[in-house]
Formats: C-alpha cells, structure tokens, sequence
C-alpha cells in the first residue's frame, strides 16, 4: 500500500498589516500537522515491518 499522499493547498492572505503574522501562523499550523501525521506513520504497523 502506497502512503504517500499528495495535498494541495492554497491560502489567501489580503491585509497588508497582518500579513506577516497570517503567513507564520500558517506555517505553523502546516508545521503541527506535519508532525502528527509523521508521528502516526512512525508507530504505524507498516513502518515498523
């Protein structure tokens, strides 16, 4: 079984000021999710065979 998976995702962010902040926060987020995701493919039954 292939778990590669392919994700595309676009954001949008309007506000000059709140830019900056919009951009890390997202990052941030994707960051999170990349982890939990990496977690639970490491203590999957198939990354341990």
């Amino acid at each position: 079984m292939n778990m590669a998976t392919s994700s595309t995702s676009r954001e949008t962010f309007h506000g000059s000021d709140t830019r900056h902040d919009e951009m890390f926060s997202m990052i941030d987020t994707w960051l999170e999710d990349l982890v939990c995701k990496v977690d639970d493919a490491v203590s999957s039954k198939q990354f341990k065979e």
